[in-house]
């Protein structure tokens, strides 16, 4: 394409408007001297009524509406110097973000020498602090007029505390409230359904507080999972009743109140399809909160145990996967380096969207990972869209924690594209450019690809164990950019910890694939038959040989059985502590069967034969299962058979939906058979 003022190609004008800190190229002017106002930290425009600058014009109109609104406007360019920065006494806003990081890891504060006129941190120093100007071009940061930052920062954000940890003790805020004119509303959405189901009027709903328990439930034993819900301003009376009935779906199959998540089932379904035509072409008009009913009615389907409604959530794929597909190719999502947030309502409304198509992408994975389905959404699909943020950023209550925590970014959020071109080199991704939800996408991305490469029947020997050794480096990446994330540790003391817990388990399961084929013990599970996923279990072939990579597979399947004894799962009694999602457990099945077929293979030989690594995991072993008050008729069992019978024990007690009884059901006859 040519451009008609200079007759030269966009292409060549675009490789021109190059950043002369960066190299990075511009497709305008006006583009570029915004981007490179920011490595040298000046904001030429200046409020003519406090002390605020910006680096766009544009921007003041939004502040003087704010904080000067019974004043004319009157917009004008600085005339003199800026507020004192710490770049003008050091350069710190155009060092590399390779140093950047290197500086932030070692300890060293560039902001130390750097002084106010008042003694005290000014605005921007504090924008400074969290090292914002280099990584965030034309993010505006203003307090309000006459506010002052006074005292001690170091609680907030420090080189040696990364912004990550900071959690705003108020991230739980928003209303689970439910009033009797909400509750009608939801009971009238899909009335006609619900009448089927033996509720003929309002009084045979479930009550006001009995739907309140519901949704609680839903927060904290799937959302908390699957974030993409901004929970501090969530509001129940302004929600959509489709949605509210798809909630209550989960959080009464959580109470085991199977019956009554069937109606809801059935009612969210039927207002699904009475309002958007989803099996039309119609994706532009689906609203978010449609999509969002969407993938937590599949959620329910696969996780129900009853054939039926596994139909209806597998029927249901390819018309979620159209949506995500259709918009992902739409390019709607703002691209922050150009365009500041209006406000933060805006930007929460566009991070929910972000989070509302990967968690639709997850969720049609776990179809593919956990019963051998075909993928509704391929990867190549959706590189172009943005992984979620930080969970600390999106938890953030307030727009001043929001902010906080913001400035103390290093990098924006690569796209999906971007972070698995990074997995596959050698230089490891950037330290906090990958949050916990976005490395669950990215571990769904790699997983796709490797259960695609398995279905290649004309693959031999050879070109499978040079793939397999290709995707366990690939793994290994991935888990170095899992563990450089503060938000991403698996302790129960962190806030974050249910969002870490589902990539923690994908992860040992796709060591799993790396040594051995589960696909037909996954699509018997599908089958939802005990019968079947029985026979298939018996039917599998480990190989297992004396190789290192065996015992890295050997030591993630313990690892997993570890946990979970660790956490008080296999006890009789319930505890809170001890819920963990339905695709925590599932996701287990291959170290359950992994480490069976090595414990049988090793013990098969002399002991005298045993390597050093293999006893020490022999013992380890025997002292989780002696942690376990398994039945008189099983404890005289080999440490293969006791080990199988203790999964299926925690699976049992620890079941919440009818697919884990009867896996655990499954395994316990497998063992029976050993």
């Amino acid at each position: 394409m040519m451009d008609p003022l200079t007759g030269r190609g966009v292409g060549h004008r675009r490789a021109s408007l190059k950043c002369t800190y960066c190299a990075r190229s511009f497709a305008r002017t006006e583009h570029l001297t915004r981007h490179e106002r920011s490595h040298r930290n000046e904001k030429p425009f200046s409020c003519s009524y406090c002390s605020a600058t910006f680096t766009r014009k544009d921007v003041i109109k939004r502040h003087h509406l704010r904080y000067h609104p019974t004043i004319p406007e009157t917009v004008g360019a600085a005339t003199g110097p800026p507020v004192p920065t710490s770049s003008q006494s050091a350069p710190v806003a155009i060092i590399s973000p390779e140093e950047q990081v290197f500086n932030r890891s070692q300890g060293a504060n560039p902001t130390d020498t750097a002084s106010s006129n008042n003694g005290g941190p000014s605005p921007s120093l504090f924008m400074d602090n969290y090292i914002l100007d280099a990584f965030l071009s034309d993010f505006d940061f203003q307090p309000p007029p006459n506010a002052e930052y006074i005292g001690d920062f170091s609680g907030i954000v420090t080189p040696s505390r990364p912004p990550g940890q900071v959690r705003d003790p108020l991230s739980w805020r928003g209303s689970l409230e439910l009033s009797e004119q909400k509750r009608t509303q939801v009971f009238t959405e899909a009335k006609f359904v619900l009448e089927s189901a033996g509720m003929k009027s309002i009084g045979d709903f479930p009550s006001r507080l009995t739907l309140e328990r519901f949704l609680v439930t839903f927060f904290e034993c799937f959302l908390d999972y699957h974030p993409f819900l901004h929970v501090p301003t969530w509001q129940t009376e302004e929600a959509h009743p489709c949605l509210l009935l798809a909630m209550l779906v989960i959080g009464a199959g959580c109470y085991k109140e199977y019956g009554t998540a069937h109606a809801l089932y059935r009612a969210a379904r039927h207002s699904v399809t009475m309002h958007v035509e989803i099996v039309t072409s119609s994706a532009s008009e689906t609203p978010l909160w449609a999509i969002q009913s969407l993938l937590i009615l599949i959620s329910y389907g696969t996780r129900s145990g009853e054939q039926e409604l596994f139909r209806n959530a597998v029927s249901w794929t390819s018309a979620l996967a159209s949506v995500v597909r259709w918009t992902a190719a739409q390019s709607m999502h703002q691209d922050w380096e150009y365009h500041s947030p209006e406000l933060w309502e805006d930007w929460i409304r566009d991070e929910t969207v972000v989070r509302t198509k990967w968690a639709a992408f997850t969720t049609l994975n776990v179809l593919t990972v956990c019963f051998h389905v075909t993928p509704a959404l391929l990867v190549h699909e959706i590189t172009n869209l943005p992984l979620p943020c930080n969970e600390s950023e999106w938890a953030s209550p307030t727009m001043e924690s929001w902010l906080k925590v913001r400035m103390g970014r290093v990098r924006s959020c690569p796209c999906l594209g971007d972070a698995l071109a990074a997995l596959l080199c050698p230089s490891p991704l950037q330290v906090g450019t990958v949050s916990v939800f976005g490395t669950y996408v990215l571990l769904h991305a790699i997983l796709q690809k490797m259960w695609e490469f398995r279905q290649n029947m004309w693959l031999d020997s050879s070109d499978l164990a040079k793939y397999v050794q290709k995707f366990e480096v690939t793994l290994g990446r991935w888990h170095t950019c899992w563990e450089d994330n503060v938000e991403s540790s698996v302790s129960p003391r962190n806030p974050h910890s249910a969002v870490t817990a589902n990539p923690a388990a994908l992860f040992r399961l796709a060591y799993m694939w790396t040594g051995a084929d589960f696909s037909l013990v996954r699509a018997a599970i599908g089958s939802q038959d005990p019968e079947t996923i029985e026979c298939s279990f018996r039917q599998l072939v480990i190989p297992v040989s004396r190789s290192d990579l065996t015992m890295r597979i050997v030591t993630h399947a313990i690892g997993a059985l570890s946990t979970r004894v660790k956490l008080g799962m296999a006890l009789q009694e319930q505890r809170l502590s001890c819920f963990q999602s339905f695709e925590v457990h599932l996701f287990s099945v291959e170290c359950c069967l992994f480490s069976c077929a090595w414990l049988k293979d090793t013990q098969d030989r002399p002991e005298a034969q045993w390597s050093s690594e293999e006893a020490e995991r022999i013992k380890l072993v025997r002292e989780i299962l002696s942690e376990v008050d398994l039945p008189a008729s099983q404890t005289q069992k080999p440490d293969a058979v006791r080990l199988v019978y203790t999964w299926a024990l925690i699976l049992n007690r620890r079941a919440v939906w009818k697919l884990q009884k009867i896996v655990a059901g499954s395994l316990e006859r497998y063992a029976d058979s050993l």
